[in-house]
């Protein structure tokens, strides 16, 4: 039981005296680290490079290019390097971002080509999920329905704004495969009209209708009504919207915007607008973000600018796309709306709402009043602590000086031990009281090591407190020793007597009878060895042995 008392005693007092210093201590080091870690991330942030891969369609569509020019952009502006790769479309960017098998091969501008790609960013139709995983950064730009018809194979009617989709019923329609829009097609044509249409894929001659999703003014679109084929409007926009799918919005196709004169289209055709988007992975740092989304939103020149210059590098003029066409697109970027399907990025988020006012600064006054509090609170507390530590350190000091004055005391010897014995009974309760001393002189070292270890008294007290201990210690031991040396000289001397009765002429028998009464005491004086010690026994036996053959040559003598 006191076992376990000692040590719910040694728990409690570390409790007690030991849990300010760890507590400072693990702060210490929290600092420490946090300032490792800030200076870590710093570094990455500003000065690593940061590499991402970005799917964005095929080549020669916008959203391609701008993701190019966006790359550029990034790189000559931060440590972002972005790797843009060319795929089939929306479908697989998307499959891009899960790391699924692509529909068809991906070449990066790294040189990377592989149906397996796990890409940080990629650009999408705002209405094809893209799964929970996936974030928006901007919406880039509108994209738009374009259908257009072969009128040597699909019978148009006079008025080309009177054309009705189901017209199509059982018709070829040429669409990529890969992409998104196939899908956007059969949500309006299979899910709201109820048609159904043979697909092809890349091979518009064979095909009775086409169908793309492109920016107004779109350069491949401009082409094939060039070769004859006629746009026709995409009807009940309002009621495919509010029904099945809120992220298409109505729109029109406006007369002219593929060609003057002639006009094409004639008028102005209804069709679907949706959101071309930007994503990305869930688990794309926020700061990468932060810092693309910072690229889109302030270097919309500089992207114009790498435009240009994308279209002079690769096609010497621009003959495959129009730049002009894709300089209004950069205006066009834009905030999401924070109730679409898709969750915003925090990174995109810690830029959007920069200038919104911040808790702080809603809660100024509130903030500034609960400051002055705990500040006043903190102050206390700190004189309280302050104080506290002062009273510590004079209870350690008090303490330090009562275990001082017991060992002085302990190392003062009264007149009773510092007086001229003559019988070593005197002598030994002499050295009685000296070993009593010695006791006690240990255990107030033991008190004072156990108040060390509990923090009652520093460091620098119990060095002071050690040295009056050795100085004790020294003083009782040398008076021990003193005493010893006494009791075997009064039993020596008690021989030295024996041997001069014997040079007097007493009875050599009778001398060796007290001397073996001599022996004797001294042998049971040897029991308590304190009192005497075996090396000081050994000097009396020598004498002895002296004495005793000095008798016996005597007795001899005699005979």
């Amino acid at each position: 039981m006191s076992i376990i008392k000692n040590i719910q005693g040694s728990l409690q007092n570390f409790t007690r005296y030991r849990i300010e210093k760890y507590i400072l201590s693990g702060f210490g080091v929290f600092i420490f680290l946090s300032i490792v870690i800030v200076g870590f991330v710093e570094v990455q942030r500003n000065l690593l490079p940061y590499k991402i891969i970005l799917t964005a369609g095929k080549k020669t569509g916008e959203s391609y290019i701008l993701s190019s020019a966006i790359a550029r952009v990034a790189r000559q502006n931060s440590n972002i390097k972005i790797d843009v790769c060319e795929t089939d479309g929306t479908g697989d960017n998307i499959k891009s971002l899960r790391g699924e098998r692509l529909t068809t091969k991906s070449t990066c501008l790294s040189g990377v080509s592989t149906k397996y790609l796990k890409a940080h960013l990629g650009t999408a139709q705002a209405d094809i999920y893209p799964g929970s995983d996936a974030r928006v950064l901007t919406n880039l730009y509108q994209d738009h329905f374009h259908l257009l018809v072969n009128p040597q194979k699909v019978p148009l009617p006079q008025q080309i704004e009177n054309f009705q989709i189901g017209t199509l019923r059982s018709k070829t329609v040429e669409t990529p495969q890969g992409g998104g829009q196939r899908k956007s097609f059969e949500n309006i044509a299979n899910k709201h009209y109820k048609i159904n249409f043979n697909f092809i894929d890349s091979n518009p001659e064979k095909a009775d209708a086409v169908f793309r999703v492109r920016v107004l003014g779109n350069e491949q679109i401009r082409k094939l009504i060039a070769t004859g084929w006629r746009l026709v409007p995409i009807g009940q926009v309002n009621a495919i919207q509010q029904t099945k799918y809120p992220a298409y919005s109505p729109s029109t196709i406006p007369e002219g915007v593929y060609r003057g004169s002639p006009a094409a289209p004639e008028v102005d055709l209804e069709t679907i607008a949706v959101q071309r988007t930007l994503l990305s992975r869930r688990d794309v740092p926020d700061w990468v973000v932060e810092k693309i989304v910072t690229i889109l939103s302030e270097y919309r020149q500089e992207i114009k600018k790498e435009i240009q210059a994308i279209a002079q590098e690769r096609y010497g003029s621009p003959q495959i796309f129009d730049p002009e066409t894709i300089y209004p697109l950069v205006n066009r970027f834009e905030r999401p709306e924070d109730n679409s399907n898709v969750q915003i990025h925090k990174g995109a988020l810690i830029y959007y709402d920069r200038n919104d006012p911040s808790f702080i600064q809603e809660n100024a006054d509130f903030l500034g009043l609960l400051l002055t509090i705990v500040l006043l609170v903190g102050s206390w507390l700190l004189r309280i602590k302050v104080w506290r530590d002062r009273r510590i350190e004079c209870e350690a000091n008090e303490k330090v000086d009562r275990y001082i004055e017991n060992v002085v005391q302990l190392m003062k010897l009264n007149a009773k031990n510092q007086a001229i014995y003559s019988t070593v009974v005197e002598i030994t309760r002499s050295l009685e009281d000296l070993f009593g001393r010695q006791e006690k002189l240990n255990q107030e070292f033991q008190r004072a090591s156990h108040s060390l270890d509990i923090e009652e008294i520093s460091q620098s007290g119990f060095r002071v407190f050690s040295e009056a201990y050795k100085s004790a210690r020294e003083t009782i031991e040398q008076a021990v020793e003193e005493r010893q040396r006494k009791v075997v000289s009064s039993y020596v001397n008690q021989l030295k007597e024996l041997l001069n009765r014997l040079d007097s002429g007493e009875k050599p028998d009778l001398l060796l009878i007290e001397l073996d009464q001599i022996r004797n005491e001294a042998a049971d004086t040897l029991l308590q060895e304190r009192i005497f010690s075996r090396q000081s026994f050994r000097t009396f036996v020598d004498a002895y042995n002296f004495i005793r053959d000095a008798i016996e040559r005597s007795c001899k003598g005699l005979k």
